[in-house]
């Protein structure tokens, strides 16, 4: 039964406010889908990246899912500078291969936008494909091949086990 959905995250890995990343986002059902809208800021006021997003996804029947989304992306770097901002859209697919495979894929930013202001720095494009393959009950593995414009391709292998419900051991590389 579909419903409104909120969702709240603080990271503060270096231990310090200013650093901190926040993201609030919610969901809500509609044709046949659902639209999110979500808001994220990291940094303070001599410096910070913020964003908001607009997505829709929905099912095409039971084995595919398609996702959308659409970012407005403000960069402010005190002093001199101005407030940098940009436009990006994301799109996803996940396949239900069989009972125990999925395949996804994401593309972020494929046109290469640039954000505003003086640099006209270019936002980097990010693609990835990766598999869940569900090995047995309470066991995943995961597999991603990812490219980011400008850096390396990486490939992330992962693991997840449910000791109970709702307790989690992750680990990756």
């Amino acid at each position: 039964n579909p419903s409104l959905e909120v969702g709240f995250y603080y990271d503060n890995r270096f231990m310090t406010r200013d650093m901190a990343l926040k993201t609030a986002a919610f969901s809500i059902p509609a044709w046949q889908g659902a639209f999110a809208v979500s808001y994220s800021h990291f940094g303070f006021d001599q410096y910070n990246d913020q964003s908001v997003g607009l997505s829709f996804g929905r099912n095409f029947g039971p084995k595919v899912q398609v996702g959308l989304g659409f970012n407005y992306l403000v960069n402010t770097l005190a002093g001199d500078y101005d407030k940098r901002t940009g436009f990006t859209f994301s799109a996803g697919l996940r396949v239900k291969l069989s009972r125990a495979l999925t395949l996804g894929a994401y593309v972020d930013n494929p046109s290469s936008q640039k954000m505003s202001g003086l640099s006209e720095e270019a936002i980097p494009s990010r693609m990835s494909t990766g598999l869940l393959w569900n090995v047995a009950d309470g066991w995943l593995a995961t597999a991603e091949v990812v490219k980011v414009t400008g850096y390396a391709t990486e490939i992330h292998l992962g693991a997840e086990y449910r000791l109970v419900r709702q307790v989690y051991v992750r680990g990756g590389v």
